[in-house]
This record gives structure tokens, C-alpha cells and sequence, in this order.
């Protein structure tokens, strides 16, 4: 098994997470080891609030939306998915900020906390485990596409696919 698998199965092994979302993330972060910590990588996918201080005062404002938009939607989606997975710690730590601060904010904490969740299991090369949750079953197979050695062939896949084919005459029309 190759690294980036193993990436993969680490990925999916955080609840919320599944096989699309993985890859998109890890796709868009690249190299994960690049960012020395789990806070610099949430900078840098802008899901960290802006910071406003002045003397003693101190306020933060909405979040930066610095980075690759695409993955902090992917990471909005895994958290709203991964609030409703049942007696986990990622749950109880929403519902705690969601009395505090109310859904939105706490649905990017939430976003930002899983991000910062996966950076450290992969950093370890270990998978994310809870007690009271069972382990999500992880099978990945990435399969190669099929590679037609005719043109016949190629359309053929691409009908199985669900595409129509329509032959042109000579003129191309």
C-alpha cells in the first residue's frame, strides 16, 4: 500500500469524512507536511478568525476566507456531516459551541477542528479512534480507468457510462 492510500485510509477513518471529501482535501492541501502545524494549515485554508486588537482589547470578526475556497466547503460539509454521528467527541464539542455561539460559528469550529484532527493522524500515520464510536469499516480500491485500445472499445465504455453516441457523417455534421 502506497502512501497516498494510507493517507486515504486515515482520512476516512474520521467521522464525517468519506471518500470524496478525502480526496478533495488531500488534493487540495497537497503535501500536508509542508505546514509545520495544524493551526498554519487552518490559516492558510482560511478557516481562522480575523483578530482586531488595539492596546488591551482584543476582538475577532468573521473568519479569513484566505486559501482554496473548495476546501472550506468540503470541510463545512464534513463537519455538518460529522455532527450527527451518534456519542462522538466531535458531536459534543458542537453542541457545546452551538449554545455558545450559535450554528454558523460553530459549524466552522467544528470545520476547523476536524482539519486540525487530520493533519495530526496523518503527521502520526495513525488512525482516528474514539471509544464510544465503532470504527467505520475502510476499504479503499482505487481503480484505473479502462484504457480502450479502439475506438469501438472506447465508445462502448463510454455507452455502458450512460453517454449517447452519434456517428457523424464525413461532412462533420
Amino acid at each position: 500500500m502506497n502512501d497516498r492510500e494510507k493517507d486515504l485510509k486515515i482520512g476516512i477513518s474520521i467521522p464525517g469524512i468519506g471518500k470524496i471529501s478525502v480526496m478533495t482535501i488531500l488534493a487540495e492541501i497537497g503535501n500536508y507536511e509542508e505546514f509545520s502545524t495544524p493551526e498554519k494549515l487552518a490559516a492558510w485554508s482560511g478557516l481562522t478568525p480575523l483578530v482586531y486588537q488595539s492596546a488591551d482589547h482584543l476582538k475577532t470578526g468573521p473568519i479569513t476566507k484566505r486559501g482554496s475556497p473548495h476546501i472550506r466547503r468540503n470541510m463545512v460539509e464534513v463537519a455538518q456531516a460529522a455532527v450527527k454521528t451518534k456519542n462522538s467527541r466531535i458531536r459534543s464539542f458542537f453542541l457545546r459551541l452551538k449554545v455558545k455561539k450559535g450554528y454558523n460559528k460553530a459549524i466552522v469550529a467544528e470545520a476547523r477542528k476536524i482539519l486540525c484532527i487530520l493533519w495530526t493522524i496523518l503527521k502520526k500515520r495513525e488512525l482516528y479512534c474514539e471509544e464510544n464510536v465503532p470504527r467505520k469499516k475502510v476499504s479503499i480500491t482505487l481503480q484505473s480507468p479502462p484504457n480502450p485500445r479502439s475506438i469501438q472499445e472506447a465508445n462502448d465504455i463510454l455507452g455502458r457510462a450512460g453517454y449517447m453516441i452519434q456517428k457523424l457523417d464525413s461532412s462533420g455534421k
